[in-house]
């Protein structure tokens, strides 16, 4: 707080009652999910990326990964996407290997070190997702 200029720092905290969802806390059962709700998911995650889509990276957001804290971090990504082979049915072979090889790309001047950034959801996963009922279908809640 900076009393001599007047300033000061206010945090707000809003919470939502998730009640009615469907599939809440999926992640160990995704046999109920159907094509409305992987098509609500991508939509719903889709919009949450695209805020920042090619612009400039919020100021209270603190870092932000370069080629080369990412080449830094490769031990860590890859006992990341061991672990989710390991969790998730859903996460093949093929999730594995684009993951691993993603910070390669990167620091090698492959194509992603040209596309632009944007923020992301860190933890996008059916254990954080919910769907609401909604007049036009399902809605996402994550």
């Amino acid at each position: 707080m900076d009393l001599e200029r007047g300033l000061r720092e206010i945090f707000i905290l809003l919470q939502e009652a998730l009640r009615n969802m469907e599939l809440m806390n999926s992640a160990n059962d995704i046999s109920q999910w159907k094509d409305h709700h992987i098509e609500a998911a991508i939509k719903g995650i889709s919009g949450f990326h695209s805020i920042y889509y090619n612009s400039a990276i919020p100021s209270w957001i603190p870092f932000s990964h370069s080629s080369q804290t990412m080449s830094l971090m490769r031990s860590q990504w890859i006992g990341l996407a061991q672990h989710a082979r390991q969790e998730f049915d859903w996460f093949g072979e093929n999730d594995l290997k684009r993951h691993i090889l993603w910070p390669i790309l990167q620091k090698n001047g492959g194509v992603f070190r040209t596309l632009p950034q944007t923020l992301i959801h860190g933890d996008f996963n059916p254990r954080n997702l919910a769907f609401r009922k909604t007049p036009e279908g399902v809605g996402l809640c994550f």
